[in-house]
């Protein structure tokens, strides 16, 4: 039987390869059951692997800071096993909104609230990379904090669900990264040539 997991079409000039990986539903321990996801990453010998997840994790009422903890740890360790090369950057999710129903003279009305969850999940996000050294990007704070589902929404950058951004936000959401990843890198040079 015949397997393949991707492509890589590369031209052999030089400059920046940007693979990626998405799985709608994931999470951590979703990756951490792939068989063998870290070698097959390794075999792209990556410099940076950035770990965008979490918000799937906030929508899970039963999932426990430390079963969250272990799930990161047990996707992290293997990756660094097998990408000793790579830096890994952990992403916070932003804020997200539950779904809601109520009935209102015999009508049901949909209505959204802020998902408690999500700062369980990015504190514990925050801490594992503080613990562990690792750099750790928190979109919930980038992206605006406390209110700004309301606030992306209202821009058109945040999709009806109110749990994933529209197009436009997701190009937001990649420039900012972008930005902040370049000006990382601007630091370090500069601090390199002093």
């Amino acid at each position: 039987p015949l397997a393949i997991y991707g492509a890589s079409l590369e031209t052999g000039e030089s400059g920046v390869i940007y693979h990626s990986i998405g799985n709608n539903g994931a999470f951590y321990s979703s990756y951490a059951a792939i068989p063998h996801f870290s070698e097959q990453v390794a075999a792209l010998a990556p410099r940076l692997i950035i770990l965008s997840l979490g918000t799937n994790e906030s929508f899970s009422t039963a999932l426990t800071r430390n079963e969250l903890y272990r799930q990161i740890d047990t996707v992290v360790v293997s990756l660094q096993k097998n990408c000793p090369q790579a830096c890994i950057l952990l992403t916070t999710p932003a804020e997200c909104a539950r779904r809601r129903t109520r009935w209102v003279k015999k009508r049901r009305r949909v209505y959204y609230t802020p998902n408690a969850r999500v700062d369980l999940v990015r504190t514990t996000i925050r801490a594992y990379a503080a613990e562990h050294r690792l750099a750790c990007w928190d979109w919930y704070e980038v992206a605006g904090g406390k209110g700004s589902s309301k606030a992306w929404r209202e821009a058109g950058l945040m999709a009806r669900d109110r749990t994933h951004c529209t197009e436009a936000g997701y190009r937001v959401q990649g420039e900012m990264l972008y930005r902040t990843l370049m000006k990382s890198y601007r630091d370090y040079v500069d601090r390199v040539a002093q």
